[in-house]
């Protein structure tokens, strides 16, 4: 039979090993909310931005806004929407995100995205970077993994091309 010392052990050793898998599906009960697969991407140095994508979904009763804040990681945090205009890639900062009930948005390249502004140190594939929220008015933490982009996601992503304009 486990101690009591063991068992405690034991459960350390879990929340430590689901820390470090970065299990980034947070849901914040208070607000009705889940973020879902978030990851920022890996900066080169002396990078004064970089993104994040994942998915947000609305699992409240009612609609809900949602606004990007600076954390301790980023300086500043905006929402921005890519659209394609007479072929040229046109970002626009959306100052904040609506939400219907039950409505899932992903962010990602070339669309709906997190731009994180100023970052305070170099970010490395696995580092962990806060991201803060206002859902409905009420602060939502979440922590999350930085990686490095896939091939794929540099393919569809505008950023760090001419095509990057406001």
């Amino acid at each position: 039979m486990p101690t009591k010392a063991m068992t405690y052990a034991i459960m350390i050793l879990l929340a430590t090993v689901i820390a470090c898998l970065n299990i980034s599906s947070v849901m914040a009960t208070n607000a009705g909310v889940e973020f879902k697969e978030f990851w920022v991407r890996e900066t080169p140095p002396a990078a004064g931005v970089t993104v994040a994508y994942g998915k947000i979904i609305n699992h409240s009763e009612k609609k809900i806004s949602i606004q990007a804040l600076p954390s301790r990681d980023f300086k500043q945090a905006e929402f921005h929407e890519t659209r394609i205009l007479h072929n040229k890639a046109r970002m626009t900062s959306i100052p904040q995100l609506l939400l219907t009930v039950g409505q899932q948005l992903e962010l990602q390249p070339s669309a709906v995205h997190l731009m994180l502004m100023e970052p305070t140190r170099l970010l490395r594939e696995n580092d962990q970077v806060e991201l803060i929220f206002e859902v409905n008015g009420k602060i939502q933490r979440i922590s999350v993994r930085v990686a490095k982009a896939s091939l794929t996601t540099q393919k569809n992503s505008v950023h760090g091309q001419d095509v990057h304009q406001h």
